[in-house]
């Protein structure tokens, strides 16, 4: 029983993270720092122990454009400190900031839009043809 695995979240749950820059829906986020609150039990900070995330920066070690993503925010949320919910897999509209045709990976971008890959990490796949600007349906790739 010491050794157990238990699972932190399971595929198909969603997330509420705690957000450390404004964000916007329908847009990629990254994890922008480390928890405040690991300890098990109730939490004595705000956040409750939550995912920090915010868009794509060069926080984390991870963080950037063309890099891969913690998921996609279900709304905004513009105030720093409040929470949002977090999709990490399925079929989801992402805003794209160029022409995606159907079928071709894409990446992230630094706004948390989506553009076809040139050099970055496939974080999906464009399931229809979307316009520069229009909700892209993409197959995450990243659970």
């Amino acid at each position: 029983m010491a050794n157990d695995l238990i699972p932190y979240k399971r595929p198909g749950e969603d997330v509420t993270a705690y957000v450390t820059a404004a964000v916007i829906g329908k847009r990629c986020v990254q994890i922008s720092a480390a928890k405040v609150n690991k300890a098990e039990g109730l939490s004595t900070t705000g956040e409750g122990g939550a995912y920090r995330v915010a868009l794509p920066s060069g926080a984390g070690a991870n963080g950037g454009a063309a890099k891969m993503i913690f998921g996609v925010a279900k709304y905004d949320q513009p105030t720093i400190g409040k929470f949002v919910g977090v999709v990490r897999e399925g079929i989801v509209p992402i805003t794209a900031s160029a022409a995606i045709t159907a079928g071709v990976s894409v990446q992230v971008a630094a706004d948390g839009t989506v553009v076809p890959v040139s050099t970055g990490v496939a974080i999906g796949i464009a399931c229809d043809d979307c316009a520069n600007g229009a909700d892209c349906e993409v197959a995450l790739l990243i659970s």
